[in-house]
């Protein structure tokens, strides 16, 4: 049985937000927008590659992992909202809306609908994908 209370969409505006004031931003805006989606098995150092390119480059490194703790230390239950509410892609969203490019730092060849979501907001902010 779940226990966990339903989230509203202000509350889940609010919980975007504060993950999104812990991120690292470039001090200038993208040109041209674009979203980097590295894909790949678990543990192959792709986090460690994104986290360069993210130091080099003008963009948002933004990982499930640091959702994840994020949400631990919330007290919340990490799985519940991380996919149920799509938090990867709704930080990335809060981003490309304000002219910044994004790392989204995830194990894109789970069945997680990683891809199709970051396609989605590449359709939307009319970003190139990587």
């Amino acid at each position: 049985m779940d226990d966990q209370k339903e989230i509203s969409a202000d509350e889940l505006n609010v919980l975007v937000s504060s993950f999104t004031r812990t991120l690292q931003v470039p001090k200038e805006k993208s040109r041209n927008l674009i979203i980097v989606a590295p894909y790949g098995p678990s543990c192959v150092g792709k986090s460690t590659v994104m986290r360069y390119l993210a130091e080099k480059l003008p963009l948002v490194h933004i990982q499930n992992d640091a959702i994840r703790l994020f949400l631990r230390g919330n007290g919340m239950d990490e799985n519940e909202y991380l996919y149920k509410h799509n938090l990867l892609s709704r930080a990335g969203e809060e981003f490309l809306r304000n002219g910044y490019s994004v790392i989204l730092d995830a194990n894109f060849a789970s069945d997680n609908n990683h891809v199709q979501n970051a396609e989605k907001l590449a359709d939307e902010h009319d970003a190139k994908l990587f």
